[in-house]
């Protein structure tokens, strides 16, 4: 199983939206901005903080990132690459089928933010 640990310095980006994401990230110190850009601007979406996992939705569904991820100060993370968590989680089928049915869900969350971020300007026709 490939887990290694790795530092990243304040503002350092982690990964950006669209990426293929082929890693999973376990906060062991430090706090992560995730955001969207949307019309320009960028939308927090979380601050992650010690403990807290982000980064799987691409990793388990080889879809792109979804959102981008920074350090917004010194961070240690633990990371463990596709091929180890997709054989750990295919131990057990019914976590397997419970997992992808969450990613699908939080999919279609992160579509309707995407919709609701839209102005009352950009809907008149």
């Amino acid at each position: 199983m490939k887990v290694y640990e790795r530092e990243f310095l304040e503002g350092e980006t982690i990964f950006k939206e669209g990426e293929i994401g082929d890693e999973i990230y376990l906060i062991e110190e430090g706090e992560v901005e995730i955001f969207k850009e949307i019309e320009g601007k960028e939308k927090v979406i979380a601050i992650l903080k010690k403990g807290e996992v982000f980064g799987e939705m691409s990793v388990l569904d080889g879809k792109p990132r979804s959102a981008s991820a920074r350090a917004l100060k010194d961070t240690v993370l633990r990371i463990m690459n596709k091929e180890a968590l997709i054989e750990y989680i295919r131990q057990n089928p019914f976590i397997e089928y419970l997992i992808n049915t969450l990613i699908e869900r939080l999919r279609i969350a992160d579509e309707q933010i995407k919709f609701l971020s839209i102005s009352p300007e950009e809907l008149r026709f």
